[in-house]
């Protein structure tokens, strides 16, 4: 039996950190029991995870908030060493007041990446501790209360960004942005309703997500370099009806116009709907401003492009026809809506007699059920990897 014990004793210091980031926090706490290398060896793992998984609780939400806390603060009293990933990822929590002990914990360990997704109301206030974190490289924030200090001097190491649901102001959005030199892949997902106009300032940002309330008529940009993007609102554009149609599309246009390097495209089911009164004559209204806008003179740069959610409108047809004949690097357009539809079935045969700007160009329609929900950006980037 000893022998055993020894093998284990023995074993590789990288062999034993890789096995602990597999396990639970529970069960990482339990192996101080197999020997007396293994005793504190999990008080140094460098990635603490607390999600629904690694952390069940109770379905007493009450009771789990307090749990679940407890666990979370005699973790980071106990924890040694250097800390690169921490998560908090529970749909049964609220942080309250032990956020800022946390924070406070973590802005002093060199953290690299921080998750705190919480998906219950109200929304979580973040410390000011947090933004001393300076060796971020990864920020994903959910359901988060976010006011910048004063002496916030940015996240200099930060690639990668993402808000969901958060409560911020334009002013604290923007200089978010701005204060992140390095910034290249960042989601903002159902930002406050406020935020009118919003100025990108990120010279290095490659990857852009915008879901839910923000208006492509109020996005501006500064020097970029997006070669990609994943579009989608819950918004209808036709809602005043045919006037306002052309002036939502050209804002489409605009918006695009400001990105001249964009690769890949996708656009969200909700963007192209019409107004549910007067349909016909809205969804007519759009396909005829596409077809005011065909060009002679091919000037996209879209390697591949997207639409998830097609009914198989002419307003569609429109917006296909029009990335089709002016992108004369395009490789795959992929379209996706409830199946198998007529109508969605003849705009496939109506693309098919479309002429194309990319003698290689494709149209690849895919199953609606591969685009569900937040799974619709994750199924557009995985579609295309150049």
């Amino acid at each position: 039996m000893e022998d055993k014990a020894d093998r284990l004793s023995e074993l590789p210091e990288h062999l034993i950190d890789h096995i602990l980031l597999l396990l639970s926090i529970k069960d990482a706490v339990k192996t101080s029991m197999l020997s007396r290398k293994w005793r504190y060896r999990w008080t140094t793992l460098p990635e603490l995870v607390f999600d629904d998984l690694r952390t069940p609780t109770s379905s007493d939400a009450q009771s789990s908030n307090s749990v679940l806390g407890k666990i979370i603060s005699d973790v980071l009293l106990i924890h040694t060493g250097p800390l690169r990933k921490f998560v908090i990822s529970h749909k049964k929590f609220h942080a309250d007041s032990d956020i800022s002990r946390w924070c406070y914990y973590l802005s002093r360990v060199s953290l690299k990446e921080l998750v705190l997704n919480f998906s219950v109301s109200p929304w979580c206030k973040i410390p000011s501790s947090l933004f001393s974190c300076q060796e971020l490289v990864c920020l994903n924030l959910c359901s988060c209360s976010i006011n910048l200090p004063t002496t916030f001097g940015g996240f200099k190491h930060l690639k990668r960004m993402e808000l969901s649901s958060c409560l911020v102001s334009q002013d604290g959005l923007e200089r978010l942005i701005l204060s992140c030199p390095l910034l290249e892949n960042m989601m903002l997902k159902n930002v406050d309703r406020q935020i009118s106009p919003l100025h990108i300032s990120a010279p290095k940002l490659r990857h852009l997500g915008l879901y839910g309330t923000v208006n492509l008529k109020d996005v501006s940009f500064g020097a970029n370099h997006l070669t990609s993007g994943v579009i989608s609102f819950s918004v209808d554009i036709n809602e005043d009806g045919v006037a306002h149609v052309n002036q939502s599309y050209s804002s489409f246009i605009n918006f695009f116009s400001q990105l001249p390097l964009i690769a890949r495209l996708s656009v969200g089911r909700y963007l192209l709907k019409p107004r549910q009164s007067s349909r016909q004559g809205n969804a007519d209204a759009g396909y005829g401003f596409w077809e005011r806008h065909r060009s002679p003179c091919p000037s996209l740069q879209l390697r591949v492009a997207a639409i998830f959610g097609i009914l198989g409108t002419r307003l569609e047809l429109g917006l296909i026809r029009f990335v089709l004949e002016n992108s004369p690097f395009l490789k795959k357009i992929f379209t996706a809506g409830p199946s198998p539809a007529p109508s969605t079935s003849q705009l496939l045969k109506d693309l098919l007699q479309i002429e194309r700007a990319s003698p290689c160009a494709q149209v690849v329609h895919l199953d609606a059920k591969d685009t569900i929900g937040d799974k619709l950006g994750q199924t557009f980037l995985s579609l295309h990897n150049d």
